[in-house]
């Protein structure tokens, strides 16, 4: 209503009370309301329980939560920076944090180190010709390839007929003996070695077997080869036996799933550039049982060098001979450069 329609007598108390008399009668609700808090935050200050001083902060503090820049996205940012990625990696990183840190920095350089400084495309036909060249090459077309090998005669016959042939015969013309696909020279011998393992008596047969399917008095049985039960025996003729060699006191063993094959065997080696010699030495080996049922392993070791790239090829052929009989082959052809680090110095 307009103070024109009101009596006087409702016009005199709103036109003579000062307007600061209007909060008297909210004093007492005021005071009673700033002692709870601050008799509450005291408490809370002495207290240990998290949950208090939660209730006193809300308490005695406004709510911000309706200010301008308080928002989901404020809130969701807050909520990041106390967490325990943040005070981690950003905020308060320990000394074990920056050596992990440190540490993942220098893996990532050593890695792309690692690859950019690798052999480009030269190295890699390089092995693959070399591969196909040796285990797949020209020899005689009635022997089997390296993968393809179950015992050991084909073995032989693999080493006769195609082995030497690609290694010590001229394949490119004006390349000479010992060089193979015309760039590639041999560089020093060629080794074979061989590991031999301890025959055992067999335990614990069924009755039947040794009467029924055997005639032998006693039956020879072959564990898997370990280090421990190589056999260094000396066999073949009594006046040129075979003798078996220490290997390289810092070289690492041979581990496959068949079993751990030590350093040292029994060695037989090719000279570099004379066929003729080299087939001389695999007849006489062949001839007086260099392999037979005690072998487990004939590995073919081969260095050759290409001067033109500044390559050095490592071939590496195994065979392995397990106890459920036959040959597993495997072969591995690694070319690397000459000078790996160059600088001005």
């Amino acid at each position: 209503l307009p103070p024109s329609s009101l009596p006087p007598s409702r016009l005199l108390p709103a036109v003579l009370v000062p307007p600061s008399l209007l909060l008297l009668p909210l004093l007492p609700c005021l005071c009673l309301q700033f002692s709870s808090s601050f008799c509450l935050i005291s408490c809370c200050s002495s207290s240990s329980s998290p949950s208090l001083h939660r209730f006193a902060s809300l308490t005695a503090m406004p709510d911000d939560r309706v200010r301008p820049g308080n928002g989901v996205y404020a809130r969701r940012s807050a909520r990041f920076r106390e967490s325990l990625l943040y005070q981690t990696f950003t905020a308060r990183p320990s000394e074990k944090q920056r050596e992990v840190l440190l540490f993942i920095c220098l893996l990532v350089c050593f890695t792309l180190g690692w690859f950019l400084g690798r052999p480009g495309q030269d190295a890699y036909f390089l092995s693959e010709r070399m591969r196909a060249k040796i285990l797949h090459g020209s020899g005689c077309y009635n022997v089997s390839s390296w993968e393809d090998l179950v015992d050991i005669v084909q073995l032989w016959e693999w080493l006769q007929g195609q082995f030497i042939p690609s290694i010590y015969y001229q394949d490119t013309p004006s390349s000479g003996l010992g060089n193979v696909l015309g760039y590639n020279y041999l560089i020093g011998t060629i080794r074979l070695r061989q590991v031999r393992g301890k025959a055992a008596n067999c335990e614990s047969l069924p009755e039947w077997l040794n009467h029924s399917l055997f005639s032998q008095s006693s039956i020879s049985c072959y564990p898997s080869i370990t280090t421990r039960n190589a056999d260094h025996q000396s066999y073949g003729l009594p006046a040129l036996p075979f003798v078996w060699s220490p290997g390289d006191p810092f070289g690492d063993t041979i581990s496959t799933q068949f079993g751990e094959y030590e350093t040292g065997g029994f060695i037989m080696e090719f000279p570099q550039y004379n066929a003729s010699k080299a087939q001389d030495i695999l007849s006489f080996h062949k001839l007086h049982g260099w392999l037979d049922v005690n072998s487990r392993l004939v590995r073919i070791s081969a260095t050759f060098f290409n001067p033109s790239l500044q390559l050095c090829l490592f071939m590496s052929l195994t065979a392995e001979m397990p106890p459920f009989g036959g040959l597993v082959t495997s072969s591995s052809f690694i070319a690397l450069p000459l000078k790996m680090y160059q600088g001005t110095r």
